[in-house]
Parts: structure tokens; sequence; C-alpha cells
């Protein structure tokens, strides 16, 4: 005989929880002993009751990608809140750009909340839109400023009614909480809503750009980020160049529907509003490419946004690796400057700051390795996974499908170029610690030496003052030795009367 634990699942609303039942099965070989009489067992059947229609409609509940045993919907609905009050602010003002597959040209405009509910629900054949959802970007310093200039143009109810609308999945909501290393692309399988069939995926791209620095170093150190300067979460101060590397992501996501090949892309950029020339790169560029296209009569191609967001931003780490080198030469040059000199060499303030600031490039260096190691995933997967992203294949599909396979291996090379960039940084990095080495050694054998000199000059000192003094009690010797006999003369007049 076994025994099986039944569980039901009580009603979400009144928070009781889970109550178990005990049922008591036979094994197959064995049968439970009758009772006496006619009298039949009763058999009872527990179901477990369905889920309160309240809880059901609630996010994340009410999305069909939702499975409770993948996630855990209170953490998720926490980390969704935490997410709209930390990132989003309470105005919408979402950039649009709209264009078709099938014809040249392309729509422009800046979507309030009911704008973007009405565009997102909008599924018109060969139809591509791409969203641009930035934070507040600071075009005029002498303008006025929102207070939440910090946060995402889109306000929390505006992007709860888009996530649902689109069916988002729950994971995707990890990639915008932001927690940790990036996350590479992610994607499910093909999901039925309806009579369509929709592919979707999500990335994270890890952005790091070189911004010029005007302030003193000590003045990086009042901020809570410039003080934690070893954080590689944090931006990087380097004080030679003149130079600040910021760190933020974008995250996209993109949503397919294959019978109608309609597509929507949102691109959540993080990027500081006042860094305007970096966060509207991605869109300037966007909108470069489709009135290129339709310059020269032809379609712009529904997954160009991909190519160009990475592009942007191997440039942008490119930048940023330039001005860390930069640095790290110029550190190699004060140390071999310094050991040219011909009096004290190594000024201990010197090598303390430079062993101070090698000791954080070197903490962000590893982050960096890693990010752009997202990058090289990112580009890999986004190569092979748009094959599943296209419907029937006709020969124009073929034909995009190779150019963007061609697009993403180019990127991929350049993201190649990247990595061996960082290692070769990371040789010089690791040649300019071993000089920082030989550099103490020298302090500590300078340091011996002229104790030992010291010493010497004592000792030599004192070996000419014992000479002096023997010097002295030698002469005051022979003259005792004169008077001594002297006195002895003095002291025997005999002698002398005889001679």
């Amino acid at each position: 005989m076994f025994v099986v634990l039944h569980t039901t699942m009580a009603n979400e609303s009144n928070g009781s929880g889970l109550a178990p039942t005990i049922a008591v099965h036979p094994a197959p070989h064995e049968t439970l002993p009758q009772p006496s009489g006619s009298v039949k067992p009763q058999t009872t059947q527990q179901h477990l009751e369905p889920e309160s229609s309240k809880s059901a409609s609630n996010w994340p509940h009410n999305l069909i990608g939702y499975s409770p045993e993948l996630f855990n919907g209170r953490h998720l609905l926490l980390a969704l809140q935490t997410f709209e009050n930390r990132f989003l602010s309470k105005e919408t003002a979402v950039r649009l750009l709209e264009y078709r597959s099938n014809t040249p040209g392309a729509f422009e405009a800046t979507l309030n909340a009911e704008q973007l509910r009405k565009t997102s629900q909008r599924q018109e054949n060969a139809t591509t839109q791409l969203l641009f959802i930035n934070r507040f970007l600071i075009r005029d310093s002498n303008a006025l400023l929102p207070k939440d200039q910090k946060g995402l143009r889109i306000s929390g109810k505006a992007f709860r009614n888009l996530s649902e609308h689109l069916n988002c999945s729950p994971a995707f909501l990890s990639c915008l909480v932001g927690h940790g290393l990036p996350l590479a692309l992610c994607f499910r399988g093909d999901i039925t809503e309806g009579t369509h069939t929709v592919s979707d995926l999500w990335y994270t791209i890890p952005v790091r750009v070189s911004i010029p620095c005007t302030d003193q170093t000590i003045s990086h150190t009042l901020t809570t980020a410039g003080s934690n300067q070893t954080d590689p979460s944090q931006y990087l101060h380097l004080a030679s160049a003149k130079i600040d590397i910021r760190p933020s992501r974008i995250v996209v996501y993109s949503r397919f529907i294959i019978e109608t090949s309609t597509t929507k892309v949102l691109c959540f950029d993080f990027q500081d509003g006042r860094w305007v020339d970096y966060a509207d790169e991605p869109f300037i560029r966007a909108k470069e490419t489709l009135k290129r296209a339709e310059f020269h009569g032809l379609c712009a191609d529904k997954h160009f946004i991909h190519v160009l967001m990475h592009s942007s931003a191997i440039i942008w780490w490119q930048e940023s690796l330039n001005a860390y080198n930069r640095q790290l030469i110029e550190h190699e040059k004060v140390l071999l400057r310094e050991r040219q000199r011909n009096d004290n060499l190594q000024d201990s303030e010197t090598i303390m700051q430079i062993d101070t600031a090698l000791h954080t490039m070197t903490a962000h260096l590893r982050r960096y390795k890693a990010e752009v190691t997202t990058l090289e995933e990112n580009l890999q997967s986004l190569s092979t996974t748009l094959v599943n992203l296209e419907g029937p294949s006709g020969i124009t599909n073929r034909a995009a499908l190779f150019n963007n396979k061609q697009k993403f291996d180019t990127m991929n090379i350049r993201v190649q170029g990247l990595v061996k960039f960082i290692a070769e940084i990371e040789m010089k990095a690791q040649t300019v610690a071993a000089l920082m080495v030989i550099d103490h050694q020298i302090v500590d054998s300078s340091q011996s030496m002229r104790n030992i000199m010291k010493a010497s000059q004592e000792e030599a000192k004192l070996s000419r003052f014992m000479a002096k003094q023997s010097q002295e009690i030698a002469r005051d010797a022979r003259k005792d030795s004169i008077y001594m006999k002297a006195a002895s003369l003095i002291r025997s007049p005999n002698t002398h009367q005889r001679d």
C-alpha cells in the first residue's frame, strides 16, 4: 500500500494558502478489505478550486504566457512595482516610427498614453512599428525640466496596458529591472493567439559611453557613484584623460505575427537624458535608414533595428575602450618618467594614487569583458533566430534573411575586434601593474639603502670620535710618562752627587 498526498489550492483572495488532504490508494497488486455487510465504501473526489476571477484578471495572472511553475506571481508584481517607481514617469511621450515592408515611406509621431494604446492595438498587414522609450532628453540646458526627468517617458498604467496587449513574457520584466549582469537574447516558442501565431524575443544591450568631464577629481568623491569607483556598475572617472565612462543599457522587445507579417519593437533606452547625442542616436539613425530606403524607392527591412542598435553600441564601446587605453598609457608614462629622475624618483603619494586607479580600472575591465560577451551572444542568437521570425518563405524573405545574416556577421566581426582589444588592454594593465610592483620594490630598496647609509654615517662618526679619544688618551699617557720620570729624578739626589 502507498500513500499519495493530494493538495487543494484554496482561494487566493482569502489568503488561506494550501490545504493538504491525504487519500490512501491501494497498490496495483492488493485490494482494500471490504467492510462487513452490504454497505459499499463511499469515495469522494476532490478537485482543485478554480482561480478567483479577481486574481486571474490582475497582472501577471492575466497574461497568456504566465506559468506558475516558472514564475512567482507575487515576486513579479513586486518587481513591476519597483520598476514603475524607479524607472517610469507620470507622463507618456513615446516616439513612433511606422513603415511597411512592401511600401516605401514612414510615419513619425510622439504618442501619449491613449494614442499609444490605440497604436499598439493596430495590426495592419506588413506593418512594422518601432517604439522608442527614452528618459527625458535635455536638448536645452536652460529649459525647465520635469521633476521625474530620470524616468522613462511612459506611465505605469500605459506600460501595463502595453505589456498586457502585447502579451509580453513575465521573464521580460527581469531584463527591465536589470539586476546583476545583463541577459543575452531570450525568446519563447510560437504562441497561438486566436487565429494568429506569434513569436517574440527580447535582449539587453549593455552600453558604456565616454563623456567629457570638466570636474576636478575631488568633486567626484562627493557623489554616491563617484565615491564608489570600485563598483563596476557605476561610472569610471579617468583623471588624466578627463573622461567619465558612463554605464547604461538598452532593452529591446520584438513581437512578430507570422500570418500578417506585423512587427512591433519596443526599445527601452535607459541612458541619461543629459547625454542626448548618445540617447537620441538610435532614433535618428532609424529615421535616416527609412529616408534612405524611401529615396531609393526601396522597402526597409522589418528587422534592421536590431542591427542598428548593436551597431551604435559597438561604436560607443570602441570610444570608451579607447579612452580607457589612453588612461593606461598615461599611467605608464608617469611611472617611467618618475623612474628616470635622479633624486627621490619614487614619490609615495604618486605611487598610491596610480595603484588605487589601476585597482579600480581592473575591476571595471572585468565587467566590460562580460558585457561585451553579451553583445557577442546577442548577435549570434539573432543571426539564427531570424529564420523563425519569418512567414512563408518566398524569394523576398530569403533575400532579406541572407542580407540580414550578412549584416549580423559583420557586427559579430566588429565585436570580435572589441574582444581582442579588451584582451590587449588587459595585458597592458598587467604590465603597468608589474611596473608598479617593481617600483614598490625600488622604493623599499631605496629606503633600506638610505637606512644603511645613515647607519654607516653614524658608525663612521662614532669611529672618528673614538679615534680622537684614543689619540687624546695616548697623548695624556705620554705626558704622564714624562712626569713620572721627572718625579723619579727629583726623588733620588744621591745618584746625581756620585756622578
